[in-house]
């Protein structure tokens, strides 16, 4: 954080899914512009050891979490810890998702089930428990990306790409 002139000047990002290809594309680039950045790994699949390791390189500037964003309270206390830790949220970026490949006779309905439950739900969790912070503090920042835009965030983080703004791959 001491490489940002001011604590004004940093935005503060929550990235759920920030283990993912995606999402951790997203916090790197972020925490490379000296901002701030709450990544948030699934409970079922990380650890917060594995999460923080991802991002040791800036150790300041990020705070690892780990939530099921198929489970509303768990998406509530992520964000009031970032709130907390950070004094406030300015973007929030969802990276999650789960894919099911085949034919759709052939895949198994617990499969089917949470892709949807991640897929639907899960963003509807991060909206519904983000979205009375932003209207109180008028900052309605919310992403939801997916796999087809990977391509557009990776030219937009890429060394060897022309300089961006920060976080200009979230607009």
């Amino acid at each position: 954080m001491a490489a940002k002139s001011s604590f004004l000047q940093a935005v503060i990002l929550l990235v759920f899914g920030a283990t993912g290809d995606i999402g951790r594309s997203i916090a790197k680039a972020a925490l490379s512009h000296h901002d701030l950045v709450t990544t948030v790994g699934q409970s079922r699949e990380d650890t917060l050891i594995s999460t923080h390791s991802l991002f040791r390189a800036f150790p300041d500037c990020s705070l690892p979490l780990l939530c099921d964003i198929r489970v509303r309270s768990t998406v509530e206390e992520v964000i009031q810890r970032s709130i907390t830790h950070w004094g406030r949220i300015d973007i929030i970026a969802n990276c999650t998702g789960y894919g099911v490949i085949g034919a759709c006779e052939d895949q198994d309905e617990y499969d089917i089930r949470n892709q949807f439950e991640t897929n639907f739900f899960g963003t509807i969790n991060i909206l519904g428990a983000s979205l009375p912070y932003f209207r109180t503090h008028r900052r309605p920042r919310a992403r939801k990306t997916a796999s087809t835009k990977f391509h557009q965030l990776a030219a937009a983080t890429s060394s060897s790409a022309a300089p961006v703004e920060p976080l200009a791959c979230l607009d």
